[in-house]
C-alpha cells in the first residue's frame, strides 16, 4: 500500500471509526483515540491491508476489539474500586 493510498484510506476510515465509538457509547476522546489507535495498526500492515478486499472492513474489525477491550478494563477498574 503506497502512501497515497494509506492516505485514502485514513481520510475515509476515521471519521467512520470515530462514528462506530460514539455509537457504541464511548465517550468522544476515548473514540477518538481508539480510532487513532486502529489507524496506527493499519498503517504499520499497509503490507497486509493492500491484499484484502476491504481494508475498511479490517479496520472496523480492530476498532471493535479495541471498544471490547476498553468496555473491559473499565469495568474491571470499577470493580476494583467498589
Amino acid at each position: 500500500m503506497t502512501d497515497d493510498e494509506y492516505d485514502a484510506l485514513f481520510r475515509e476510515a476515521y471519521p467512520r471509526l470515530v462514528s462506530m465509538g460514539l455509537a457504541m457509547s464511548a465517550p468522544r476522546h476515548v473514540a477518538q483515540e481508539l480510532a487513532q489507535e486502529t489507524m496506527l495498526r493499519a498503517f504499520h500492515r499497509r503490507a497486509d491491508l493492500v491484499t484484502y478486499d476491504s481494508p475498511i472492513a479490517w479496520c472496523r474489525r480492530v476498532m471493535g476489539n479495541l471498544l471490547i477491550d476498553n468496555h473491559r478494563s473499565a469495568t474491571a477498574e470499577r470493580a476494583a474500586v467498589d
